[in-house]
């Protein structure tokens, strides 16, 4: 990382950390990020990016943190995967990048998967986020929890969350959608 620091022309970088490992500031000229793992201070670096476009956070596994509202409004991509221990720390970041970010992903399962990642008041919560750029809401299952297993189950929830949003937004599924993904 000392040495990716040193890249000042870098624009795209893909992270993933070894746990209890602290790493140096990532660097702030990055257009996209994918930070699997990532530390603390790694995800408050993202407050201080001012040209990230993309940014992908799954794994966070630290103290659950609060972010202020982007002064830069070009976040357009967003994919989080959180967990209920860290779904406080996710839908902040998710409410801070709410006036810009257009494609949200979310990693969740159905209701018969794994309960820390299944969010029964996803729609709700995202909606109290107040996404008005958002034109596309992506859930992301795991491959184990396939929608054409459990398809009632997989209709249902987007139907739920697709009625928090304006018609204007797309709510679809990973893994029972376009073969595109």
């Amino acid at each position: 990382m000392e040495e990716v620091r040193k890249m000042s022309g870098l624009r795209r970088l893909e992270v993933k950390c070894a746990q209890n490992v602290e790493y140096p500031d990532l660097p702030l000229q990055l257009e996209e990020l994918s930070l699997n793992y990532g530390t603390e201070n790694q995800l408050r670096c993202v407050e201080r990016m001012p040209r990230l476009r993309s940014l992908e956070v799954i794994n966070y596994l630290g103290p659950n943190l609060t972010f202020p509202h982007s002064q830069h409004n070009r976040l357009m991509w967003l994919y989080v995967g959180f967990n209920t221990d860290h779904k406080p720390t996710m839908l902040s970041l998710i409410r801070a990048y709410a006036s810009s970010v257009q494609e949200l992903r979310v990693f969740c399962t159905l209701p018969t998967g794994d309960k820390d990642f299944y969010f029964p008041d996803l729609g709700q919560e995202l909606a109290a986020c107040r996404l008005v750029a958002l034109r596309r809401l992506v859930l992301v299952r795991p491959m184990e929890y396939r929608c054409t297993d459990n398809a009632s189950s997989c209709v249902l929830q987007r139907r739920t969350i697709r009625s928090v949003f304006p018609h204007s937004v797309d709510v679809v599924c990973r893994s029972c959608h376009s073969p595109e993904f």
